[in-house]
This record gives C-alpha cells, structure tokens and sequence, in this order.
C-alpha cells in the first residue's frame, strides 16, 4: 500500500470515528439539555428558599404549614398553608382526596403570583391580611425573585426548608405572641362606630364587611368582634381544596357551601353575645373549623 493510500485510509478511520462521536453527542443532546434545565431549577429554588426563610418564614413557618401547623393555631402564625397539609394543592394540583382542581398545576401558579404581586386585603381599606410582596409594590421581591418563589413553593421538598429553617435558627423558629397576631390580623370591629351607623337602642346600622379565609381545615382568623344590632356583612374566601361553608348554627345563619376557590358573603346581625361558627361540612368541625364570634 502506498503512502497515499495509507495516508487516505487513516483519514477514512478518523472521519469514521468522528461521525461516531458527534452521532453519539447528538443522541445525549437532549439529556444534556435537561440536566443543565433541572441544575438552573435546583439553582432557582435554592435561592427562593434562602428568601422565604428571610421574608416568609415568620408567617408560614418553618415547613410552610402555617396557622395548620401542630401547636400554631392562635398565635402569629397566619399565613396560610403552602406545604404541609396543603401540598397536594400547590405541588400536584390535586385536593386531599386525590381528585384534580380546575386548572391544576397552572391554576396555582397564577393564584400565588396573584397574591405574591398584590397581597391578601384586610377587612379594611388599605390593611392587609398578607402585604404585597413585589418591589412594584413595595415589597422585597423583584420579578425574578418572585418567579423563582412560585417554583420553589410548586416544587421545593419542604423537609429541605424545614431543616434550613432549624439549621437559621438554632432550633424551631417559634410564632410571636398572639397579642401581635391580634394587631396584624384581627379586624377592628369595635372601634367607636361614626356617628349614625349604630345605635344603643337596637336600631339596625351599618359595619364596614369582613372577611374571613377558609381552608383546608381552619378559619381564618378564629375570632372576630363586631358591634351588636348592626347589619355586618363576612366576605368568604376559600382558598381551601374542599368545599367549606360558615354557619352560626344558634342563631340559623347558613352561607351556603362553597367550593375551593369560590368566594361568597353571609350577613348577621346579633344581639350581645358570644356564638360559635364553624363548618358544617361532615367532620371539618370535629377537625377544629370552628371559631368565636364577639357580639358586643
């Protein structure tokens, strides 16, 4: 064989051997592709959790269960449950029992950019039950922050943040005083009224609506005081998986069932008192859905 030949052939092999090696990198392109994809994701959520731990911990806890968490109910911890007993929701788009919520996975994403972008209003104008939590807003997060918290809520193995948490913290980050809770949360429903909107001698008057969250399985807040004799409105959100309602079962006020996601109003007007409301749904009041209702 001449030089030539020789020098062909060899050329022949490497080009062989090249077309080899590139068909094989195509062929593992996209699982290249997918393992950079899946590092950026672990990259984003890290980072989220190292801002909820920061921003978000103090209100929804150390494992995200929040107000649901064991030993947390009535105290600072308000927030509502993004892990724990509210998992299903946020990470697979399915209620408790397994049966699928409109919209899934992509219905949640939007209802927590919702809240994250504009916040939870109070029972009164210009308060908040949860402050907007986007720069635009006057809150800590920037947009790229607050996309990478939405994954991290879907996604993030909440046994991970819990342990960050504990590791932050030198032990379980417990809730404030619920002295705190009450100036955060609980609507001031007993403030003087104005002139002309109640009366001490029965006459019907009017009150500025509250409002009161349903979930999975709690209200939202527990206790609320509103004067007595007075038309008052309650605003119902539920941001639960399962149907809720609120009833005032003494008295016969009956809201009406309302799925996850729906929103509804009932109306009272109650002598003095203390009542009980709860949810009448099978076994949400032996779960604890019940609260205190100060008629004063």
């Amino acid at each position: 064989m001449g030089a030539v030949q020789k020098l062909a052939t060899v050329v022949i092999v490497g080009l062989v051997a090249l077309a080899t090696v590139l068909t094989f990198y195509l062929a593992d392109e996209s699982n290249r592709i997918k393992a950079e994809e899946q590092a950026q994701e672990y990259d984003s959520i890290e980072r989220a959790r190292a801002n909820y731990i920061a921003q978000c911990l103090r209100c929804h806890g150390p494992a995200g269960e929040g107000y649901t968490a064991p030993g947390e109910a009535n105290t600072q911890r308000i927030g509502a449950p993004l892990g724990g007993v509210n998992t299903s929701l946020n990470q697979q788009g399915i209620n408790a029992s397994g049966t699928p919520v409109p919209g899934g996975v992509e219905a949640r994403a939007t209802r927590i950019s919702e809240v994250l972008h504009e916040g939870i209003p109070g029972p009164t104008p210009g308060t908040y039950r949860m402050p907007p939590m986007a720069e635009e807003a006057g809150g800590p997060l920037n947009e790229a922050q607050i996309e990478e918290m939405i994954l991290m809520i879907q996604h993030v193995d909440w046994n991970e943040v819990y342990n960050e948490a504990i590791e932050a913290h030198g032990g379980y980050p417990t809730a404030e005083p619920v002295a705190t809770q009450a100036a955060v949360q609980t609507p001031v429903a007993n403030e003087p009224a104005e002139e002309g909107n109640t009366t001490d001698s029965g006459d019907t008057g009017n009150q500025e609506p509250l409002e009161v969250d349903m979930v999975d399985i709690a209200f939202n807040p527990t206790e609320m005081t509103i004067p007595a004799n007075t038309d008052v409105t309650i605003n119902l959100v539920n941001n639960g998986a399962a149907t809720h309602n609120f009833n005032v079962e003494s008295e016969g006020i009956h809201s009406g069932d309302y799925a996850g996601g729906q929103t509804g109003t009932v109306d009272i007007n109650l002598p003095p008192g203390e009542y009980e409301y709860i949810c009448n749904i099978p076994g949400h009041k032996e779960a604890g859905m019940v609260g205190k209702l100060i008629v004063q």
